[in-house]
């Protein structure tokens, strides 16, 4: 009995282990499908009947159904199904093998790949065989009939790409819920765990195959997307909303998909199309509000939102949120840059600190606006850039080489508080009623003031009739405002004496970067050359107009040398007795020997493109702009030196004058009496006057064609 037993033992042992070796026999079987696999650096792992254990490089091994591949951050491997399929994994991938199918009719093998990089090359199909590649992503089913293409999980954010290198029309599909599209050659998609895979994205697969080649020689690379895909770069405002703006509405702004939430964090949100900043567009108002951004469908990679505001004196913390392509919110905190009419909010991050892009933001605002939002492009070297406005800031800009900034909205309003230069910064705050003037700020040191609206003159980032009408000053005693007539009567004509020219003495000289004020006295032809007070006094008492009428004006010369065989006049005409010399002369470079000389008569024009002469010209003086360092130039003889030839004749106009051609008339607004810009300066050869003071002559430097300026 004992022997029968030690029998039966015996041959259940020998059972077992024929049973055993069978098995194992099973994997060396070549009539069974497997995969080889084989290490190209170190840090491989493949894990065989639930073992894992580390692959060298050059010892390969055989993978079969339910067995799986994992190189970690530095490995690299490769792994071949017969002559069908080859498959490289690269950084933290890992796949398993869930199908190895040798069908002569339809072979197929069938992936799970998670993490990391795979590049997948499917031959393709012949003689009638369809060779098939189906991968099971972490978001995504791709399916292929030959093809080669890139399948890549993002390391730090839960995003994958499929980039097609090489596929025909049909030979390449991506489904992700629900959805299916269809990837030819350069094309790319990104899958998200949430939603369908992205629009077409068009790609160099040469850039790709830079990027692979990197990865492969063990050169740390940065996230694909951020590589092969070019930063998001949009700037939207609000007035380009299509779409009800109403709670629970869902519009759209550019490619960005915009949800209007019905609920705030208090009760109900409201929302109101309103121009908040007074620009011309309308924004969006907002009581306990809430816009969520989806902007899944911009093209290119969004790593800064920047939202302007207006309206809400706090923005609390939270105003700005973002969220990555899973929907979760990211610990980025906005800045918030204040400027003086609204905020603009901005988040950032960065690559190089392996933080995510955003597919979502939410802007939460209590009582304020929705001005607009940009996708923000980085710098040229990758740093992030500065937070972007919407819109532009509702300034004004002096477009005139010189405007006057004065106490009230008329030039009987003088003298100016000061003279502002070309490019001057101002802030709007109101307008006349007609709104021929506006009442701005300097900003640069703050003063206030009228200038004239003329577009010629200033230029504004701002819809001037939003801007409220503000009272104007009382205007000042004797200076009656000019206002302008439907029909302009037939001009009368009356004779001015020669203007005596006061400051700046002749030969005076001054520093560069200083203004230079000229100033003069000019009176009605009664004055009989008597001094100024008492002829002054008399022209008053005989009740003669000593001021100048609407259509009289100083004419002011100012002549230099740009180089030493030219001269240039720069006319203005103006309404006080002094004038400052505009910014653009006020440099060397102007002229080759650093003198102008100037002088000023009385002319009328009474319809456009026509000048009278209504005086005799002043005589020629003479000041210099130069370096403190160098050398003053001697004073100019007292005896009044030869005028330089113009074109405007110097006899007195008699009782019906003769009207002066210009070369280039230009019209006079009729609602702003202002300066008015005079023939455009042409070069006019001359010798050197005599009695007037010159200087050493340098060699010409090259110098921009002055314009004229105007002064109102």
């Amino acid at each position: 009995m004992k022997t029968r037993i030690l029998t039966l033992l015996f041959c259940y042992a020998l059972l077992i282990a024929a049973c055993g070796g069978a098995g194992a026999d099973r994997r060396n079987d070549p009539d069974q499908g497997f995969a080889e696999a084989d290490a190209r650096r170190v840090n491989v792992f493949s894990q065989i009947s639930g073992q894992e254990r580390a692959l060298p490089p050059g010892q390969p091994t055989q993978l079969r159904v339910g067995d799986s591949l994992r190189v970690d951050e530095g490995g690299y491997a490769i792994l071949r199904f017969s002559d069908l399929v080859s498959v490289e994994i690269l950084r933290q991938g890992n796949l398993q093998v869930r199908e190895l199918s040798l069908d002569e009719q339809s072979p197929l093998v069938a992936f799970g790949q998670s993490a990391g990089t795979f590049t997948n090359d499917l031959k393709p199909s012949q003689n009638g065989v369809t060779r098939r590649l189906q991968i099971q992503s972490d978001f995504a089913t791709i399916t292929a009939t030959g093809t080669r293409f890139l399948l890549v999980r993002e390391l730090n954010t839960p995003l994958e790409w499929l980039w097609a290198i090489e596929a025909g029309e049909d030979d390449l599909r991506v489904t992700a819920q629900g959805v299916t599209r269809s990837a030819a050659s350069g094309v790319a998609y990104w899958i998200a765990p949430i939603g369908p895979p992205s629009q077409p994205i068009q790609f160099d697969p040469a850039q790709v195959t830079v990027w692979l080649d990197a990865l492969r020689a063990g050169t740390p690379q940065d996230e694909v997307g951020d590589v092969l895909w070019q930063p998001a770069d949009m700037l939207l405002d609000a007035g380009k909303i299509v779409g009800d703006v109403a709670p629970g509405a869902l519009v759209t702004l550019g490619d960005i998909s915009v949800t209007l939430a019905a609920e705030g964090v208090n009760g109900p949100a409201t929302y109101t199309q309103t121009d908040c900043n007074r620009d011309g567009i309308l924004d969006i108002a907002m009581t306990d509000g809430k816009l969520i951004f989806d902007l899944r469908g911009v093209v290119g990679r969004v790593r800064a939102v920047d939202v302007t505001v207006t309206g809400q004196a706090e923005l609390p913390g939270d105003s700005l949120a973002v969220f990555n392509p899973a929907y979760a919110a990211l610990d980025y905190s906005p800045t918030v840059v204040q400027r003086r009419n609204d905020a603009v909010l901005g988040v950032r991050s960065r690559a190089d600190r392996g933080e995510e892009p955003y597919h979502y933001a939410e802007l939460r605002l209590a009582d304020g606006c929705f001005v607009g939002i940009s996708l923000t492009p980085p710098t040229v070297d990758g740093a992030p850039a500065a937070a972007r406005p919407a819109v532009p800031e509702p300034f004004c800009a002096v477009s005139a080489a010189g405007l006057n900034l004065r106490r009230g909205p008329s030039t009987a309003f003088a003298p100016p508080i000061r003279l502002l230069r070309q490019g001057d910064a101002l802030i709007p705050l109101g307008r006349t009623a007609d709104g021929g003037w506006l009442r701005v700020q300097s900003v640069d040191d703050g003063s206030e003031g009228w200038i004239s609206a003329n577009p010629r003159f200033v230029t504004c980032g701002v819809a001037l009739g939003m801007l409220p009408v503000l009272p104007a000053p009382p205007t000042p005693l004797g200076q009656a405002e000019p206002t302008a007539t439907p029909a302009r009567p037939t001009p009368t004509v009356r004779q001015w004496e020669r203007p005596q020219l006061g400051q700046p003495a002749n030969g005076q000289v001054f520093d560069v970067g200083s203004s230079v004020t000229l100033n003069w006295t000019a009176f009605p032809g009664l004055a009989q050359r008597r001094g100024p007070g008492l002829a002054r006094w008399l022209l008053r008492a005989l009740g003669v107009e000593t001021n100048l009428r609407d259509d009289e004006y100083y004419q002011v010369k100012i002549h230099f040398s740009p180089a030493i065989d030219a001269v240039w006049s720069d006319t203005h005409l103006v309404k006080e007795n002094s004038f400052v010399v505009p910014a653009y002369l006020n440099s060397r470079e102007m002229t080759w020997d650093e003198r102008y000389i100037w002088s000023v008569s009385v002319v009328q024009r009474p319809s456009v493109g026509e000048v009278r002469l209504l005086s005799p010209e002043s005589e020629s003086r003479v000041f210099y702009w130069r370096l403190r360092q160098e050398e003053t130039p001697t004073p100019a003889p007292t005896s009044t030196p030869t005028a330089i030839p113009t074109d405007t004749p110097t006899a007195i106009p008699t009782d019906t004058p003769t009207a002066i051609p210009t070369d280039t008339p230009t019209a006079i607004p009729t609602d702003t009496p202002t300066a008015i810009p005079t023939d455009t300066p042409t070069a006019i050869p001359t010798d050197t006057p005599t009695d007037i003071p010159t200087a050493t002559p340098t060699a010409p430097r090259p110098t921009a064609t002055p314009t004229s300026v105007i002064v109102p």
